[in-house]
């Protein structure tokens, strides 16, 4: 059974935390890239871990790694807790999310439910996405090019440039 797992990080003490917890499991291989760049690899890591935290346009990286590698578990790690975010990853499918500020026990088990293919969300990210799906949620009601010009305004693009994108 493939167990290996990628982590796109580039927040040292938090590679350095994960990668002394998990070195201790002998049959574990652990890559980790520093960098937001997808790299090509021969046999697709089991999971895929994520720290979206210092990432531009996290909702679409995480959808080019999905389309990369559509056979391997994503596990997001974040510390975000701004309602664009926590409504998108909450409505992506195949997705397991730990709050960073859980702690190291959700961590790890988010990982290991990760290599065991099941699905996981820590806590703190169910309590919000709850709220999420309430009708109360200001979110709820907007349309798919609504959402799309949100995504692009959130990624710093100008209001220009998006109604020139969008032929406006």
């Amino acid at each position: 059974m493939n167990q290996s797992i990628t982590f796109f990080t580039k927040d040292k003490i938090m590679g350095d935390l994960l990668a002394r917890y998990l070195t201790k499991k002998s049959d574990l291989e652990l890559t980790f890239v520093d960098s937001f760049d997808i790299p090509e690899a021969k046999i697709p890591p089991a999971v895929i871990a994520v720290d979206i935290d210092h990432h531009g346009d996290p909702i679409e990286f995480l959808k080019e790694l999905r389309n990369e590698h559509p056979h391997s578990r994503l596990l997001v790690l974040t510390s975000h807790v701004s309602d664009y975010i926590i409504h998108h990853l909450t409505k992506m499918r195949n997705l397991s999310i730990a709050h960073k500020f859980d702690g190291v026990g959700y961590l790890l088990e988010a990982i290991t439910m990760c290599l065991e293919n099941r699905a996981y969300s820590s806590p703190s990210i169910r309590a919000l996405g709850k709220s999420f799906r309430s009708k109360a949620h200001p979110y709820r009601h907007l349309t798919s090019q609504n959402e799309l010009v949100l995504r692009k305004l959130v990624s710093g693009q100008t209001k220009p440039k998006i109604a020139e994108d969008l032929g406006l």
